[in-house]
Formats: C-alpha cells, sequence, structure tokens
C-alpha cells in the first residue's frame, strides 16, 4: 500500500484534511473517471492510504468503485465503505451494499437505492477548480421597466447581491447592433416578468444560442429554458449556477466527517 502525505511538513498540512481514523481507499488503476475520483479524495486526506487491495490495519476501507469488495473476494476488514455510482447489474448492487458497514451514494438518485440504515451521499463530487476556474456569471435581462411593475425588475437588486454574478440590463436603450453584442456578452438570458404576450428575446436568445432562465409566463415555457415558479427559487437556480461546484479539498471533508460518523456510530 502506498501512503500519501506521509512526507508533508506541519505547515503543508495546514487546510488539509485531516481524520482521526486511518482510512485506505481501494481502487482500480485501469479506468478513468474512478480511478481520478479515488485519488483525488486521497490526496486531499493527511496520511490517507491508496492501494489496489485492502489494507486489514486501517480503520476504514472506502472501495471507488463498490464492486470492487466483491472482486477482491468480499474478505470482511474492521470497517468496510462502498462508494456506489449507478445500479448495474442490480443483485451485485444490493448484496454488496448489504454486506457492507456503510454506503456512500455518489448522488442522491443512488443514495436513495441504498439501504437505509446505513447510507450517506457525497455529491456533488469535487472537481479540479483550479484548471477548470469558474468564472463570474452574466445574467442578462432584455427589457425596460413599465409603470406597474409587470417585468419584474425589482429582483434584480437581490439577484446582483449574489456572489460571482453580474447583471446586466439593457434598458430599451439598444440598437439591433448594439443588442446582438449585449446577447453575446452574457451567459444566461433572464426573464423576470410576472405578464407577457412573448417575450421576443426568448426567440433572439434561442436563434444565438443562449440559455434562457424564465417563468411560466407568455410562450417561453413552450421553449426549452430553465423553468422557475417563485423568485425564491430563482435566487436558488442563480446561486447554483454561479457556483455549481466545490473543490475535491471540500469534498474531501465530507468524505471524512461521512466516515468517521458512520464509523463511530459503528463502534456505539
Amino acid at each position: 500500500m502506498s501512503i500519501l502525505g506521509t512526507d508533508r511538513t506541519e505547515v503543508d498540512m495546514v487546510g488539509s484534511t485531516l481524520s482521526r481514523f486511518k482510512i485506505n481507499i481501494v481502487y482500480q488503476k485501469d479506468g478513468w473517471i474512478l480511478p481520478q475520483i479515488a485519488a483525488n479524495l486521497a490526496n486531499e486526506i493527511v496520511c490517507c492510504g491508496l492501494s489496489e487491495t485492502a489494507d486489514p490495519e486501517a480503520d476504514i476501507n472506502l472501495y471507488v468503485n463498490y464492486h470492487l469488495f466483491s472482486l477482491l473476494g468480499s474478505k470482511k476488514t474492521n470497517f468496510d465503505v462502498g462508494f456506489f455510482t449507478h445500479k448495474e447489474p442490480a443483485g451485485s448492487f444490493d448484496q454488496i451494499a448489504s454486506s457492507l458497514d456503510h454506503c456512500i451514494g455518489m448522488s442522491l438518485k443512488t443514495y436513495d437505492l441504498l439501504p437505509r440504515n446505513k447510507r450517506s451521499v457525497l455529491s456533488p463530487m469535487g472537481a479540479d477548480t483550479e484548471l477548470f476556474k469558474n468564472k463570474e456569471l452574466t445574467i442578462g435581462v432584455v427589457a425596460r421597466d413599465y409603470p406597474g411593475g409587470r417585468k419584474g425588475l425589482d429582483i434584480l437588486h437581490k439577484l446582483s447581491e449574489i456572489n460571482g454574478v453580474i447583471i446586466k440590463v439593457t434598458g430599451g436603450r439598444l440598437d439591433k447592433n448594439q443588442l446582438v453584442d449585449f446577447y453575446d456578452s452574457i451567459d444566461y438570458m433572464l426573464v423576470t416578468s410576472t405578464l407577457e404576450g412573448g417575450p421576443i428575446p426568448v426567440l433572439e436568445s434561442l436563434l444565438l444560442n443562449k440559455p434562457i432562465i424564465a417563468p411560466d409566463v407568455g410562450w417561453c415555457w413552450d421553449f426549452p429554458v430553465v423553468k422557475y415558479s417563485s423568485y425564491n427559487e430563482l435566487v436558488s437556480i442563480i446561486s447554483k449556477l454561479a457556483s455549481p461546484i466545490k473543490s475535491w479539498k471540500d469534498s474531501a471533508n465530507e468524505l471524512v466527517k461521512i466516515l468517521e460518523e458512520a464509523y463511530e456510530g459503528k463502534q456505539k
């Protein structure tokens, strides 16, 4: 078994994920996504093992993916945890899930398929936030205000307070060429209206391949748009688009918390 991080200095460990227990992540080198997930998580956890076989001396062995527990002969160690991606094949999935001490779902849909008395979810997974840097999210509103407030522009002040979000509004002041440039400068076109016959910007956005966020007004939901039914839901959507992923360090912190709580619960 190779140990990652054993030669780190005290300074290097600042901000790293520490566990009170000895964790070993079991993985297969052959593959694409799963080896990356295993290695990235192990690299963020101080003194975490990363091996192709279970470590009988570890407090916790985490199998990425769960089927490795079966492939390795289903030999129980001190505390065995499976990382479950999807249910295939069904029989093997259920059998292994029932045999393990704890199960971690990659998504809420998989979590719902796991034994109720020993399940957690690690979602959403981390990503390489240094390589795939998240830029500021630019939301465009093609509208001008009207008496009575049917354009719903009051919500824009609240949306502009979301970290990483830029709101741009045409205000009805752009000519056709300027309007095309406006569309080119945004990531999503937002409809905030409470009452519409159209609106025409939905058609313009589709022609320019710009995604649309819209409520059920006018013809909006006749087209493929990101739907929202309340301003609270809209704020939630914009917030998730602005910060859609977390780092591998964040995922590792969440994973260690899950493993520690499951392990301590088993010991009681």
